[in-house]
């Protein structure tokens, strides 16, 4: 697989206290350890994992073993209190294809409009700002949470968010062939909306008109967003469970569960539906009802495979699963993947009751 060969990988579970005195800030930190270009030849990706296993929710830090003790080290930094151990990989307990009983369903996530325009942050949430009280908070991964605690004993869900340094990717305008970034990209939109990109007619002098209070707001949070530093992701959801304990509404579920981050005058996520493994037609196959109905199943199967493959190998930007990554900063980021303070009252995030041990001394400083 073009990328991986010779990385050898991590799989870091981050264990909470019973109380986690940081704002989201605190990731905010943290994830510039991940901004890691590595080489042409062995670039460096991570992925960030919510995942819950029969209700109980653990949070994993996939990382190249070559940054695992600076990103120890920075998490120890930001959060003393957490517990990092390195674990097994949980995705080897599932086989798809020798569990006959076992019903999977996979999709992808993108961003509903250009990646400049910012997601509703933790910032807008008030998370950055000192002194709140905990019953005064309101943390936007509560919701994810409490969906992802609300699973039977034998229910999974996985959700995978893969990340790497963004590229120049973007058609540069009036250019063929050259690139920009995403920061280029959100200072043609803020042109746009300014009307700053209208050429005078001949020797006639126009003023642009005033900004709407709207699209001011829509400017300030565009200059926000390009003045951080920015991942291409990717986002990977599953659904795993026996047949007869599967969910419809808990696979649709997930599709839903990063909603609160979406405003209709900036950017959301939303579910590509042209990823998804899609449903099996087993009793139609058995019946023997339709043969294009055989074929589809077929196809369909297929396709849970590959998405379980790809999933294990956290492998999304370079073939055989490569697909168009889109941009987050590092605030849009921590405010999807961080550790939640006392405002987060689900039982199923398991809490330690007090640190074991002090980090080791011997942690290389970030």
């Amino acid at each position: 697989f073009s990328g991986m060969a010779g990385k050898e990988w991590a799989t870091l579970e981050i264990r909470l206290p019973r109380i986690v005195n940081k704002s989201p800030v605190a990731m905010e930190i943290v994830t510039s350890i991940l901004h890691q270009k590595g080489t042409w030849k062995n670039p460096a990706w991570f992925s960030l994992e919510l995942v819950s296993l029969g209700g109980k929710i653990h949070f994993y830090i996939r990382t190249p073993k070559a940054y695992k003790h600076i990103l120890e080290s920075q998490i120890f930094a930001q959060y003393p209190e957490v517990e990092v151990d390195e674990v097994e990989d949980y995705t080897n307990n599932i086989n798809y294809e020798k569990n006959g009983n076992l019903e999977l369903w996979g999709i992808l996530l993108k961003l509903s409009k250009e990646d400049a325009y910012p997601i509703k942050t933790y910032v807008d949430y008030g998370l950055d700002k000192e002194g709140i009280k905990e019953e005064f908070k309101i943390d936007p991964i509560a919701s994810t949470l409490e969906f992802l605690s609300s699973l039977n004993a034998l229910e999974q869900c996985w959700i995978q968010i893969i990340i790497t340094p963004t590229i120049k990717r973007h058609p540069k305008k009036d250019s063929w062939y050259k690139k920009q970034d995403w920061k280029d990209e959100g200072k043609g939109l803020i042109e746009k909306i300014m009307k700053r990109d209208k050429k005078p007619e001949g020797d006639k002098v126009t003023f642009p008109p005033p900004l709407s209070p709207g699209e001011s707001d829509v400017v300030k949070a565009i200059e926000r967003s390009i003045s951080k530093r920015g991942f291409d992701c990717g986002i990977r959801m599953m659904y795993i469970a026996p047949k007869d304990k599967y969910s419809i509404g808990n696979q649709w579920g997930m599709t839903k569960i990063f909603n609160q981050y979406n405003t209709l005058n900036l950017n959301g996520f939303e579910p590509d539906m042209d990823s998804q493994s899609d449903y099996d037609y087993n009793i139609q196959e058995k019946l023997f009802i339709n043969p294009i109905l055989k074929w589809a199943n077929y196809k369909v199967i297929r396709k849970k495979k590959d998405m379980l493959l790809a999933y294990k190998l956290r492998s999304y930007f370079h073939p055989p699963f490569k697909h168009k990554p889109f941009v987050l900063n590092s605030e849009e980021l921590a405010t999807i993947f961080h550790f939640p303070g006392g405002v987060v009252t689900s039982g199923a995030v398991e809490r330690i009751e007090s640190k074991k041990a002090e980090p080791p001394s011997n942690l290389p400083i970030g």
